[in-house]
């Protein structure tokens, strides 16, 4: 089996490192992204439960040093080299941001979170099972707050589409090849560890093939 408790725990560290990123640049955004996370982040946000997740598989040394070099670090040692490329290449997103008003972080959002609500709950319980966990996965769980997965889907493609709106046809140009980048980001980070990775493939594609034939050629 490719599960094992050390590719877990390097793995679940790695995704730490990118929320962590994702959270710290939107926080700080002023584009059009903004709009879309401060409406949904308090269901989209991941570091809090990737935290916890370690903390059932970690001691508390271990998790103290990794929460000592979260974002807005981009060296830390702890980091393989495929997650340190990735949370680079989110914050050179958010900077491009703030210097000329684009909206690139919407490409890194639709990428990860979407691969997380087509497929990612999916994987908790192999996860849990395989590796015997105290608990399942939590960063696989969201709480949409009695509205159906569908249904929290729609509206935020629709709300990052409004966001879309207010782009020019290059700035838009600029989300989907930042999705593209996310999109590699994405495979080389879970190849590097390949726990479920063909599921977690598959779920990062039909995210970004959803992405590229409604956002990017769409009429605004």
């Amino acid at each position: 089996s490719m599960a094992s408790l050390p590719r877990y725990k390097r793995f679940t560290s790695g995704m730490l490192h990118v929320y962590s990123m994702m959270e710290y640049e939107m926080d700080k955004s002023d584009s059009p992204a903004l709009q879309v996370w401060q409406k949904h982040s308090n269901i989209l946000r991941r570091s809090q439960a990737l935290h916890k997740d370690l903390g059932d598989v970690m001691s508390a040394n271990e998790l103290e040093l990794i929460s000592s070099e979260l974002p807005p670090e981009t060296n830390s040692k702890l980091m393989s080299d495929a997650v340190r490329k990735y949370v680079t290449s989110i914050r050179q997103a958010g900077e491009c941001d703030r210097s000329d008003s684009g909206g690139r972080l919407l490409g890194h959002l639709y990428c990860r979170y979407f691969a997380d609500l087509f497929g990612g709950q999916m994987l908790s319980k192999p996860y849990g099972v395989a590796l015997g966990l105290p608990n399942l996965p939590r960063h696989y769980e969201f709480d949409f707050g009695g509205i159906s997965r569908r249904k929290f889907i729609e509206t935020l493609y629709h709300d990052i589409n409004q966001a879309g709106i207010q782009l020019n046809e290059a700035q838009r140009e600029d989300v989907v090849n930042e999705a593209l980048k996310a999109f590699q980001h994405n495979i080389d980070v879970y190849t590097e560890e390949p726990i479920y990775v063909d599921s977690v493939k598959g779920s990062v594609n039909l995210g970004f093939g959803f992405f590229t034939r409604f956002f990017a050629h769409r009429n605004y």
